[in-house]
């Protein structure tokens, strides 16, 4: 069991109770602080309208650079602040206080002007200000999280995470392509039946293949019993899975980006992350497709002139491999 969690109806009061705290911190950074130039941010989320939260005012101080830090650090301890370091988190100093009646409860940090927790703060806020539809559904996860798990904090945080993690993929906080989960083998069959139909079906028009054996629900069903599943794969998530790719050892096996979305480089970042993270070199791409072929040779793989024939087609295969960069 951890920390209790108390999540409320968002309050129209907090942006007001922001205020006093921050012109209570103004005029003593004035008194002890004079010169540096700083400003202070209403983040968490009591900061977005509408939004359910926790009964606590977020607040970022943020000074030039961390030459600045010790001025600022003497004049908060002047005010009754007690430095509790990092936590853990770089370039981000937690303050705490023990008396301050005549302010809401508040968490105060301090932040140089490029620090990544800032950033993430900033962006996080701006993102569900900007789109209420999100902040809604971030309310109800945390307010459904909260009834589960009332007196264990830890467990409230890993059952909001994932919303948070997507919303980070939105904003480009976290990089788009990922290890795919067990959980994405849906979304990968829905990808992969609709470029084969989309790419194939035209060259091979086998009906039994594309419209049976290449059903959602049946690749789907075959991802899951693969032992290679998910290991092999690699999924482009900006908040949703819109590609993926499957390697094997040095081999690019698959490569499918919604037909939607290509053309936007989800299919390019996929590609150029296999050949860096995972040593990929080599592939086969269908002869006839002769745009996945450019696709392949704008991204540095060339013609080997090998081919080898499709399996039960009249079809080729011809092999690609990356030259040095």
């Amino acid at each position: 069991m951890g920390k209790p969690v108390t999540v409320v109806a968002y309050d129209p009061r907090w942006p007001e109770e922001f205020l006093k705290i921050r012109g209570e911190l103004d005029a003593m950074l004035e008194d002890h602080a004079p010169g540096i130039a700083y400003r202070i941010e209403h983040v968490g989320s009591t900061s977005v309208p509408g939004l359910s939260a926790k009964p606590v005012i977020d607040l970022d101080l943020v000074i030039p650079s961390m030459e600045d830090f010790g001025a600022v650090k003497e004049a908060l301890e002047a005010a009754g602040y007690r430095h509790e370091g990092d936590l853990g988190i770089p370039a981000r100093e937690a303050f705490r206080y023990e008396d301050k009646p005549n302010l809401m409860k508040h968490h105060l940090y301090v932040c140089p002007a490029d620090s990544p927790e800032l950033c993430r703060h900033m962006t996080f806020r701006d993102r569900l200000r900007a789109h209420p539809v999100e902040a809604e559904e971030y309310g109800r996860i945390k307010t459904e999280a909260a009834a589960r798990h009332p007196e264990d904090m830890d467990a409230y945080i890993a059952d909001k995470s994932p919303f948070i993690e997507k919303i980070y993929r939105r904003c480009g906080l976290i990089p788009p392509v990922r290890p795919a989960s067990p959980g994405d083998a849906e979304r990968i069959a829905e990808i992969l039946a609709f470029c084969y139909r989309m790419n194939f079906y035209p060259v091979f028009l086998d009906d039994d293949f594309y419209f049976d054996t290449m059903r959602t629900d049946r690749i789907a069903a075959r991802l899951r019993a693969d032992p290679g599943f998910p290991e092999r794969f690699l999924v482009y998530d900006d908040g949703a899975v819109k590609a993926f790719a499957e390697t094997d050892g040095e081999e690019l096996v698959k490569l499918f980006a919604e037909p939607v979305c290509q053309s936007r480089g989800i299919g390019g970042a996929l590609l150029e992350h296999a050949v860096r993270e995972r040593g990929v070199r080599f592939l086969w791409a269908l002869e006839k497709n002769v745009r996945a072929v450019r696709f392949y040779e704008r991204h540095g793989f060339r013609l080997t002139g090998e081919r080898k024939p499709e399996e039960g087609t009249a079809e080729f295969l011809v092999r690609m491999e990356r030259g040095e960069t």
